[in-house]
């Protein structure tokens, strides 16, 4: 085996290599974009929740006044009121639960997008060692031209 088929050998395997990192990197990027798109959603959803938790408090305010128009009323008024507070707890909860959920996708998106930036950081650096390999064996292919040695017979 010549060293002209090796170089070649070489060149084709690091050209391979670098094929798998780019499709890495690629799953990488969307696999962020969907984290992204989940907090995009999430954050619609917390912002519902809490319009929810608002209009719940503005009812329970109604409720309450209209409890003291009546006995009656008011017995209604607290069993409406119980009900709705309840809702409301249960609605904080669900809320401070996608807090916290969106609070973690935050974390694990600016974790994704440190590790996108480290693989085209890598990736970049691969190209340069790919064009500088490449450049390495064009030189060699033109030493080895210029010795005789690259001829095929």
């Amino acid at each position: 085996m010549s060293s002209a088929d090796r170089l070649n050998e070489i060149s084709a395997e690091l050209a391979g290599i670098l094929e798998v990192r780019i499709q890495e990197l690629t799953t990488a990027m969307k696999g962020a974009e969907q984290t992204t798109r989940q907090i995009v959603a999430t954050e619609m959803e917390i912002a519902r929740y809490r319009q929810i938790v608002e209009t719940l408090g503005q009812e329970i305010s109604g409720l309450q006044a209209d409890a003291s128009a009546s006995r009656r009323r008011a017995e209604e008024a607290r069993s409406a009121y119980a009900a709705a507070t309840s809702e409301r707890d249960a609605a904080r909860a669900e809320a401070n639960r996608l807090d916290e959920q969106a609070d973690e996708l935050k974390r694990e998106t600016a974790e994704l997008r440190g590790k996108a930036r480290s693989l085209e950081e890598s990736v970049s650096r691969l190209r340069k060692l790919r064009d500088d390999a490449l450049g390495n064996v064009g030189a060699l292919d033109q030493q080895l031209g210029a010795l005789g040695l690259g001829q095929k017979s």
